[in-house]
């Protein structure tokens, strides 16, 4: 059984529609403690996300969002290449894999265009969105 991203109904509400896919640029990384359980570990992600129908994707004269998002129970980071204050990503994924029956992995998540980010998770929730009107390159 697929496991759904907790929220997307308040990106949906926010941005009029909610894709993984339309990160675009990560502003800001915390790796921290687990909300699951003591022994978990989770990552906040704060990006920029913009819809992929946009001419040029990612314009930066174009709107766009910011959205928080957290993994919780997170396993196997990796990240390549970070360290400026926009990073951008190309092909942003969450993908269900609850069906495999991994114990506390139901998701897995990566960044398939240039392998910047890679993880597996319990849990992906959506915390916030916003306009992303103070965006600047």
């Amino acid at each position: 059984m697929a496991r759904e991203i907790e929220g997307t109904s308040k990106a949906q509400a926010v941005m009029g529609r909610w894709a993984a896919n339309e990160l675009a640029f990560v502003e800001r990384l915390e790796f921290g403690p687990g909300l699951s359980s003591d022994e978990s570990a989770s990552l906040r992600i704060v990006g920029l996300f913009q819809g992929r129908d946009v001419v040029g994707w990612p314009a930066i004269d174009k709107p766009m969002y910011r959205v928080t998002l957290l993994f919780d129970g997170v396993q196997g980071l990796a990240l390549k290449d970070f360290g400026s204050a926009h990073v951008q990503i190309m092909g942003f994924d969450v993908r269900s894999i609850a069906d495999r029956g991994w114990d506390g992995i139901n998701f897995e998540v990566e960044d398939y265009e240039d392998g910047r980010i890679r993880l597996s998770c319990d849990r992906v929730q959506i915390l916030e969105v916003e306009a992303a009107e103070d965006f600047s390159s």
